[in-house]
């Protein structure tokens, strides 16, 4: 096997990143890699510590919290795929420093899109004020200016977005390209 990386989703809220995350998970699984699927929700979910909010700080140590598993879980030889909104740019910078070897996926849905296909009704609280410090209304979301991979998941389906960064990665080296490769 190649040597282990991180592979980071990050859009903005109901972008279709933690869907997205699954079904790259389960085609590096087919291809019989070690992996380890980090989903930010869950990680909230399941902190024993105290509970994180959505100010600034609290998101750059969620971040910075799925970065140390990530760098864990490559330590152990897993491919790690993470789904996280993630929206500062210096908490993924500080991320792709610690686990050397990262790929960042960003989930460009468009806003509208995200606010259409959310299904926790958390676009349309924060957009009536009801639900605060929401990333995409009241709090920024910084793109990455350089992705590694782009997917739209209003104009792919989840199935082709994951294809398209499976093949990403057989284009940069860190999967060995298959015989039906995407030659772009």
């Amino acid at each position: 096997m190649n040597t282990p990386f991180t592979i980071w989703c990050t859009g903005l809220p109901s972008s279709g990143g933690t869907a997205l995350a699954k079904v790259i998970a389960d085609l590096l699984e087919e291809q019989k890699l070690p992996v380890q699927l980090l989903l930010s929700t869950s990680l909230r979910q399941s902190n024993t510590m105290e509970p994180l909010g959505f100010g600034k700080n609290d998101r750059d140590k969620n971040v910075a919290q799925l970065g140390e598993r990530a760098h864990r879980a490559m330590k152990e030889g897993a491919v790690v795929v993470v789904a996280a909104v993630s929206p500062f740019a210096d908490a993924r910078h500080a991320v792709r420093q610690k686990v050397g070897a990262f790929f960042e996926v960003h989930v460009c849905t468009p806003k509208p899109a995200c606010i259409d296909q959310c299904t926790t009704g958390n676009w349309a609280k924060a957009l009536t004020g009801e639900l605060r410090d929401f990333t995409g209304v009241d709090q920024p979301y910084e793109k990455p200016t350089q992705p590694d991979c782009e997917v739209d998941l209003s104009v792919l389906t989840i199935t082709d977005g994951a294809q398209s960064v499976i093949h990403a990665l057989e284009r940069a080296g860190h999967l060995p390209a298959s015989a039906d490769a995407d030659p772009g």
